[in-house]
């Protein structure tokens, strides 16, 4: 009855102690078991091993245990009952102790003793009940055993070895499925780990790659463009004629040279400019732009091309002079490549348009413009709920299907069917997808063969803030004085007592435009009116004693009603009350170390990233009445001029990280530079796209370090 009732087995109290103690680390020994690696099927009938020499025992007991659902395997002997373990996973062994050869006890010894088969549970069968003999058993390895009897005990004892069976089989199945579930999770585990490791090596590898790349490509351009400038240079002087006369098979050669020439320099300035965009070197510099003369400036780059290929140009803008916020030299990159682009598949006799409107972001994220048939980069996630859309269209030989979905990736290149040949490096549209997608904008071209093309570009408007700064007219001598006051009458007054005792003056209405500027001027003095609308004066004269660099110019309070004793406790130099008379201003300015001199130097600064070619040109400007302030590349110099704001700049053309264009183009992008005069230093002759954009910002232009110095001395203020 406790076997029916569910006890796992039961000893009788009479029973010796050592036996039940067997018992007891028998079947603890067979519930710890680790379960092996291999076993019957989870999902079918739990397989029993039943071993018995007697044929009656192996017929009655295995259909008995088979009406009960079990899968049974009969052997007669120990030895076939090994030779099926070797070969076949069971769940458990039901093992007659009595048998001729391989007895019981060894066949339960060999299978506890093997790796494989020692955590199969196995329950000995025996027809003695005595303490020796079922010790011994236990001590084989069993871990259990049950008596044979006859009659109604030996079908009672054959359903208990049906419960020991059914529970140890559920025990085994349970646990071998953990068992396969953790092994299983951890060889995924691993394998993930080793595929991440992986990844995580072959990314480094291809990191190291794209770096060692990067710096090859802008090493080789730099290296490459000062020869190549020398080269068209000078195949344009042999040209002319300016080293003696040339026969016009001669001047044809020279031709070819320079032309070849100038095509080489605009593929190394493409793969240089790949190159810092994949690098992340290209950091956009937003400001205010007014976006039709941006984009009729680029069109003017391209018209001569047009012109001789009796290709008609037009533009239609926005209107109205309506300004944005990007960053100006990247978009007119953007547009010059595409129009260049369009100009370049065009036929003589095409039309190329140029448009530009304010688009909604609904379009902006969905529209394909132009033709039917095309592709579109996806519109990042942003703030922005209004874009300007840009379309380049023309009527030129258009791009087959096949060959819109590689046309922005690098280094792709379409055959131009008007020359029969592939052109360019297949870097320009590539570029322009990257610069369009690092001002949040997407991009689009539609086309179709025989019709012509469209290409689009999308980038966020960006409303302007514009600080209140009013711009002087000319640029004076140092000292920089900064005029805060909000009232024009009493600013028109002190910039002109200032510029009469010797200062040049920036002038600016609040208190908020002028911490606008402060990152950016570095003045030697300051005039404050401190009754501003906004924040006042006395609360900006606090925080300019708490800026860096600002902390120890002399500020002189300015007002009707301005009390001395606050103003000085709150920093200021001197205090004035208005009106302010110049002889009052001159007092002051004396006491402040600001004496009048009839000798005051111009400051000139010099840039150039090459150590040698900075030396010489400062030796050639360190003449007398200047005095020279050197700045080791175009960054610096950008800096330097902010900070100084110097009579005059020097500067070279080639430079490698921000170049003599992009110097003067910043220059002339802020308010505070604006008006210096700019001579550049260029080795060779300029490429015509050079030229044009100088002509448009430098005042002059010198061949060499020796000219530089006379030009300075005729150009300074």
């Amino acid at each position: 009855r406790a076997l029916e009732a569910g006890a796992d087995a039961f000893a009788r109290k009479q029973d010796d102690v050592d036996l039940i103690l067997a018992r007891v680390a028998a079947m603890l020994r067979s519930a710890k078991a680790s379960l092996p690696e291999q076993g019957a099927s989870l999902l079918g009938p739990k397989r029993l091993l039943l071993v018995d020499d007697s044929a009656n025992v192996l017929a009655e007991l295995g259909a008995l245990l088979r009406d009960d659902g079990y899968d049974v395997i009969a052997a007669a002997s120990g030895e076939q009952a090994l030779e099926l373990l070797a070969v076949q996973a069971v769940d458990a062994v039901l093992l007659d102790v009595q048998m001729p050869g391989i007895g019981g006890l060894e066949t339960c010894r060999r299978i506890k003793s093997a790796p494989s088969l020692r955590d199969i549970p196995v329950l000995l069968l025996t027809a003695f009940e005595g303490r020796a003999s079922m010790l011994a058993g236990l001590e084989a390895g069993a871990d259990d055993y049950v008596v044979k009897a006859n009659g109604e005990v030996e079908l009672l004892k054959a359903r208990r070895v049906h419960a020991e069976l059914h529970n140890s089989a559920m025990e085994a199945a349970e646990a071998r499925a953990a068992r396969e579930l953790a092994d299983s999770r951890a060889e995924l585990l691993a394998a993930l780990q080793q595929r991440n490791d992986a990844l995580e090596q072959l990314n480094a590898e291809l990191s190291r790659a794209s770096s060692a790349k990067t710096a090859f490509l802008s090493t080789m351009s730099h290296e490459l463009r000062t020869p190549l400038n020398a080269v068209i240079g000078f195949a344009q002087l042999m040209r002319d004629g300016a080293a003696g006369p040339v026969s016009d098979r001669q001047a044809e050669f020279c031709g070819h040279i320079h032309n070849a020439g100038q095509h080489l320099l605009s593929l190394v300035n493409d793969l240089l400019d790949m190159a810092k965009i994949e690098a992340g070197r290209v950091d956009l510099d937003i400001e205010p732009v007014e976006l039709d003369e941006l984009l009729r400036d680029a069109l003017a780059i391209v018209q001569e091309r047009a012109r001789l290929n009796r290709i008609e140009m037009s533009f239609f803008g926005v209107g109205g002079h309506q300004r944005l916020c990007v960053d100006r030299r990247r978009l007119r990159q953007i547009i010059y490549n595409l129009l260049s682009n369009a100009a370049k598949f065009t036929p003589k006799g095409g039309s190329i348009r140029l448009e530009a409107r304010r688009v909604p972001r609904a379009r902006a994220r969905e529209a394909l413009p132009g033709f039917p048939n095309g592709r579109r980069s996806e519109l990042p996630d942003s703030e922005h709920a209004e874009f300007v859309q840009i379309s380049v269209t023309d009527n030129g030989i258009g791009i087959p299907p096949d060959g819109l979905d590689k046309l922005f990736q690098p280094f792709n290149q379409i055959r131009n069917v008007l020359t029969h040949k592939v052109e360019g490096t297949g870097l320009g549209l590539a570029t322009v997808a990257r610069l369009v997608q690092l001002h949040d904008g997407a991009v689009a071209v539609s086309s179709q063969p025989d019709k012509g093309s469209c290409f689009t570009c999308w980038l966020p408007w960006r409303e302007p803030v514009i600080p209140d700064v009013i711009l002087p007219d000319e640029t004076g001598e140092r000292p920089l004085a900064l005029v805060i006051e909000h009232n024009e009458q009493a600013a028109a007054l002190m910039q002109t007592q200032l510029k009469a005792a010797g200062f040049r003056v920036r002038h600016v209405a609040s208190a908020e435009a002028a911490l606008e500027l402060a990152p950016h001027l570095r003045p030697e003095l300051i005039t404050l009116e401190v009754n501003l609308p906004g924040l006042d004066g006395w609360e900006l004269l606090s925080r300019l004693k708490n800026l860096p660099g600002w902390a120890h110019i002399p500020v002189v309070v300015v007002s009707v009603d301005a009390g001395q004793e606050v103003a000085l406790s709150l920093g200021a130099s001197a205090v004035l009350h208005k009106p302010v008379s110049r002889k009052a201003l001159s007092k002051e300015l004396e006491m402040l170390g600001f004496k009048p001199t009839a000798t005051r130097k111009f400051l000139v600064l010099a840039i150039s990233d090459a150590p040698g070619d900075l030396q010489s040109l400062s030796a050639h400007l360190s003449q007398p009445g200047f005095s020279v302030l050197r700045a080791t590349g175009g960054k610096e110099g950008i800096e330097l001029a902010r900070r100084h704001v110097p009579d005059l700049i020097v500067l070279d053309l080639l430079m490698a990280e921000v170049d003599g264009i992009g110097v003067v183009e910043a220059l002339q992008r802020d308010p505070l530079t604006a008006a210096i005069p700019v001579i550049v230093v260029a080795a060779s002759q300029l490429t015509p796209r050079d030229r044009e954009l100088l002509n448009r910002h430098v005042q002059r232009a010198t061949v060499n370090r020796e000219t530089a110095a006379a030009a300075a001395a005729g150009g300074a203020p």
